[in-house]
């Protein structure tokens, strides 16, 4: 996870974050947007991260990780049509960072401004199968569930879960 937990470092240093996590042997990148200065309208800056970010990873999948409970409406529209430009994969609703658990509504929210092909990432955090068959079927086209939250039922069904 690149600008873990808030996004708030300069993106030169996210990108050479993603540079070694390239030359380390990761095949995807996830990495938070700078929260801060797309909350204060720099979102030049927002735009330009992404798509250094999404270059640096050299054709490796790249999530940009929005942080939706600390975002208005407006601001997560932003960030939605600033990673649609950009150049990076999918929108990650979350790192699961102190947040409260995505909703089925945020993710058909998202899916509605992501339109129907760009990816989705939402975080369960129970792992509940009715939950997530819930978040897929609102527009999830990834799923996160912590570790060691496999009780509540089986998710060897259930396609693009990490």
């Amino acid at each position: 996870m690149v600008g873990f937990p808030l996004g708030a470092g300069e993106a030169d240093a996210k990108r050479y974050e993603t540079e070694i996590a390239v030359d380390q042997g990761a095949h995807e990148i996830d990495f938070v947007i700078n929260l801060g200065r797309l909350k204060d309208g720099d979102h030049h800056y927002v735009l330009r991260e992404m798509r250094d970010l999404a270059e640096a990873a050299d054709e490796r999948p790249v999530k940009a990780v929005l942080e939706t409970h600390l975002l208005t409406r407006e601001e997560m529209i932003l960030a939605c049509q600033l990673a649609l430009d950009s150049g990076v994969q999918f929108v990650s609703a979350s790192a699961a960072f102190h947040a409260p658990p995505i909703t089925v509504a945020e993710v058909t929210f998202l899916r509605e401004t992501l339109g129907k092909t760009f990816g989705l990432k939402a975080a369960s955090s129970t792992g509940d199968i009715k939950t997530i068959r819930q978040l897929i079927a609102a527009g999830a086209t990834r799923i996160s569930v912590p570790a060691g939250n496999y009780a509540y039922g089986t998710l060897e069904h259930i396609p693009f879960v990490t």
